[in-house]
């Protein structure tokens, strides 16, 4: 029983430790999309940012 349960918290670490890397990775995505769709608006309607 022991080593059921240690080896179901190995895989489950195993599997955080896999994933952060995508979320973070999507997270950079996220905020790069956001600055270049605030900078196209800073640069087509300039008018609205003075």
């Amino acid at each position: 029983m022991k080593e059921t349960l240690k080896t179901i918290v190995d895989y489950v670490l195993i599997g955080v430790i896999g994933f952060l890397p995508i979320a973070l990775v999507f997270q950079i995505i996220v905020y790069v999309e956001r600055v270049l769709k605030d900078l196209l608006i800073l640069y087509k309607f300039p008018q609205l940012y003075s």
